[in-house]
């Protein structure tokens, strides 16, 4: 019986190597054909006079690269009677135990989702864990074959790995759930490798993006899960592990107003002469007016009340430059994992936009063969001071309005910065935003599509880069040393990053932070330019150069889009304020746009055709009466053919009209006012008066980072937030609770700060009194952390401390020794006493 067991047990592993053989020789074949599982059923008699076991060998490949073999044996089960499937050898597979007349599972959830995830050209998400214990394996079996004297065995767990899960918006948590039950688009995980090298574990952070979750695009809630892994894997200065399978910043709609709006026509009857506005009916105002979806004003026209719509919010978060900002902060916190632990990126299919520049920001990129790092570009579409910046009294007037008007023509952006002479009269000055005659600009020849120079603001010397918005053209001069060589002229327009203008950008920034000058980016770009040539010539590395810049920036940075300009795509993520938000600030003027991409690519694909035909039947008055008409009963079915031409030719005849309608719809998701709305900017900024504005910005934001810095220096364990608080509080002290609302004033906040720091005002003004008073706490911490660290020197310190007081500071120090002893003895003789009174017997 023995002999028997012995030999069935020797001949199933036969089986088993022999079918494992058969499937990694045509596993490429099997791959192509979809063969994801197979089953093999037998009977085996070992010997004439055994008996007969029915055994089934199950294959499975669902991942694409790790094959799982369980071998299950038919047996009867004694009470019952119904043939059930027993595991044979030491591996329980997913059918231990169930019945052999269990149905198969036609195609499971996780099935849908590799498929999809293989047919891009990638792993499924929750197959990475697999990927890595796999390879950890591999490693094991490399180091025991060359190490086979040691008598080394595999561990029985070579990867431990548990998900970090979302829990509101500001942490992650530990947690075990099944594959496929995410509802982000980002998962990551903490995972501990059991590799050769740290037989006893190694912890990891791996962060992946789960391209079957609206195809992988980064919305708030991924760049959060993105965010907070990475900052966990700094703080526990652990490796920072991306799988990058995106397809950039997530746009969208707001499909609750598009079902809604209206069209004011400029003729009703004739639409080709083009619409006024879009509004919305009372009624339809009513249902989404909760919502904060939509801005509208009421007005009258027509014959009835309307709601002109002004700007589109959107009920769900996450349809435009909102998700860009998120981006924005994680090119930060990437720039800064970089520094600080190990990152490595792979890219498994596609990174696209701000997925392009987290790996970059990474540095160390492993691309897949046949993956693709995309941008969208425009063809789809130092060390703290304490001394403040120099000022110089101004002889521009800070108050002045700015008279050049940036247009929608393409015009010399120099015009803007330093102003010009009126075209109409030579002898009158059209000024522009800086001080007249300060503007100096620098690398003028290179790179003419980025415009970087220095320039005076009321007095306070800048770093200034604008955009040039006409088509350049860059001169490639021939090669003398190549005889087949000639001199190439290229043509770069306007408004977009190339290789080198990045550069550029990138160059001046770290130029400024040397001079610790503050830095002032008239922000108008529609985004990078990312054909193969500029690919090739490192676009996104001097991109990532960008972000480091202004991250590592330690004097303020002003960003403003100007009237009629806009800020695009990973234009946007490379200098949103979350890179740096101690020092970054975003202004915009009212006339001035910021989205994912263009209102026309937004059109092309979040308001089709077949979206534009909707409208028509919801809005166009001919097309609804034809409808109703098509409603009749016992209609020939000859005028209902004619009816449904009518209504096809009204479709072709209104596409146009309503292509503008949509692009217009689109645009309103890009207003400064829903940038102001979500946080994306600080606020809205009229072109005229923004000199004045952003000066007195600028000189409170000096004014504080001095204080600020000192405040640093004495405390260094300060954060940046306390900081803040302290200065506000102080403020508060000076001027009294009534005036708290003047805090929000930077001009008079500005005055307050320049009078304490002042000569006069620095003996005896509130921000010294304070600032001694935090010097003093920093220095008694300092000594009673040392104390605790090394409590047997404290009466040697008591006595240094003594002998350098003067005879009056020893005396006083003596009385108050003198008090804490009475002090001390009085407790003593009390605490006596409340023990003696328990202890007394009760009666």
């Amino acid at each position: 019986m023995v002999n028997q067991h012995y030999c069935l047990e020797c001949l199933m592993l036969q089986i088993e190597e022999s079918v494992t053989s058969m499937v990694m020789r045509y596993g490429p074949r099997l791959w192509k054909l979809r063969v994801l599982q197979a089953e093999l059923k037998m009977t085996i008699r070992p010997s004439p006079n055994s008996e007969v076991t029915n055994v089934r060998l199950c294959l499975a490949n669902d991942s694409g690269y790790s094959l799982d073999i369980w071998l299950y044996r038919e047996v009867t089960d004694p009470k019952t009677g119904v043939i059930k499937f027993e595991a044979y050898g030491h591996k329980q597979g997913p059918m231990h135990g169930l019945p052999i007349s269990t149905p198969y599972v036609t195609k499971d959830y996780l099935q849908q989702k590799r498929f999809q995830a293989q047919s891009a050209g990638t792993t499924y998400v929750y197959d990475v864990p697999d990927m890595f214990r796999q390879m950890t394996e591999k490693l094991w079996k490399e180091f025991i074959e060359e190490r086979p004297a040691e008598q080394l065995v595999v561990p029985s767990k070579v990867v431990d790995s548990v998900e970090l899960v979302l829990e509101g918006d500001d942490h992650l948590v530990e947690q075990k759930r099944l594959p496929g039950e995410n509802n982000v688009g980002m998962i990551a995980w903490r995972c501990t490798l059991h590799t050769p090298e740290y037989p006893s574990g190694r912890d990891i952070i791996v962060i992946a993006n789960d391209i079957t979750y609206l195809i992988g695009s980064f919305g708030p809630r991924e760049d959060l899960v993105f965010c907070l892994a990475s900052e966990l894997a700094r703080k526990l200065k652990i490796p920072r592990i991306y799988i990058a399978a995106n397809s950039g910043a997530r746009i969208g709609l707001a499909e609750e107003i598009k079902q809604l709006f209206r069209v004011a026509w400029e003729d009703p009857d004739e639409p080709d002469k083009g619409f006024k506005y879009l509004y919305l009916t009372p009624e339809d105002f009513t249902k989404v007016s909760a919502m904060n979806s939509v801005h509208a004003i009421l007005i009258d026209d027509e014959g009835e009340p309307r709601y002109k719509i002004t700007d589109i919010i959107g009920k769900e978060d996450g349809l435009g430059v909102e998700n860009l900002r998120y981006a924005g902060m994680i090119a930060g916190e990437t720039s800064q994992a970089y520094k600080e632990v190990v990152t490595i990126s792979m890219v498994t299919c596609r990174a696209i936009g701000i997925g392009s520049y987290v790996v970059r920001l990474g540095q160390r990129v492993i691309q897949i063969e046949n993956s693709h790092i995309i941008l969208t570009g425009y063809s789809a579409l130092n060390k703290d001071k304490l001394s403040p910046v120099p000022f110089i009294k101004p002889v521009d007037p800070v108050d002045r309005e700015v008279n050049y008007m940036p247009t929608k023509a393409p015009y010399d952006p120099r015009w803007m910065l330093a102003g010009r002479e009126s075209p109409s009269n030579a002898h009158e000055w059209e000024s522009g935003f800086f001080d007249r005659g300060s503007w100096d600009e620098i690398m003028s020849p290179w790179a003419q599509t980025v415009v970087c120079g220095r320039a005076r603001l009321g007095g306070i010397p800048v770093g200034v880069i604008a955009v040039e918005t006409r088509t350049v053209e860059l001169n490639l001069p021939a090669d003398p040393a190549n005889l087949d060589s000639e001199a190439k002229t290229v043509s770069q327009a306007g408004q977009v990053w190339f290789p080198d203008s990045a550069y550029k950008t990138a160059q001046a920034i770290q130029d400024f932070g040397h001079e610790d000058l503050p830095l002032i980016i008239f922000a108008n770009w529609r985004g990078f330019s990312g054909g193969m040539k500029d690919m090739y010539e490192q676009i996104l590395k001097f991109g990532a150069y960008i972000v480091d810049g202004l991250r590592d920036y330690n004097q303020p940075i002003l960003i403003y889009i100007p009237p009629n300009g806009e800020l695009r795509g990973g234009a946007w993520a490379v200098v949103d304020t979350t890179i740096n938000p101690r020092h970054m600030e975003m202004y915009a003027d009212p006339e001035s746009r910021g989205g994912v991409l263009e209102p026309e690519g937004i059109v092309e694909i979040k308001f089709r055709a077949k979206d534009l035909v909707k409208a028509m039947h919801r809005i166009d008055p001919m097309i609804i009466s034809i409808k109703a008409e098509l409603q009749t009963a016992n209609l020939p079915q000859e005028q209902r053919l004619v009816l449904e031409r009518q209504i096809v030719d009204r479709e072709k005849f209104l596409m146009p009209m309503y292509h503008q309608v949509a692009v217009h719809f689109a645009d309103l998701h890009d207003t400064p006012d829903r940038m102001q709305e979500k946080g994306a900017i600080m606020d809205v900024v009229p072109w005229r008066k923004s000199r004045r504005i952003l000066y007195w910005r600028l000189r409170r934001l000096l004014l504080e980072n001095q204080i600020k810095s000192q405040m640093l220096i004495i405390q260094p364990n300060l954060s940046v937030g306390q900081a803040e608080a302290m200065l506000t509080r102080w403020f508060l002290e000076d001027k009294g609770t009534t005036a708290a609302y003047l805090w929000e004033n930077n001009e008079a906040v500005a005055a307050w700060l320049l009078a304490q720091l002042s000569e006069e005002g620095r003996a005896s003004s509130v921000v010294a009194n304070n600032l001694h008073c935090v010097r003093k706490d920093a220095i008694i911490q300092q000594i009673k952390s040392s104390l605790k660290e090394c409590p047997d020197v404290a009466l040697d310190a008591a006595v240094e401390i003594v002998q350098h007081l003067a005879p009056h500071q020893r005396t006083e120090a003596l009385r108050t020794l003198a008090q804490l002893e009475s002090m001390s003895k009085e407790q003593e003789q009390q605490h006596q006493q409340q023990q003696q009174q328990q202890n007394m017997p009760s009666e």
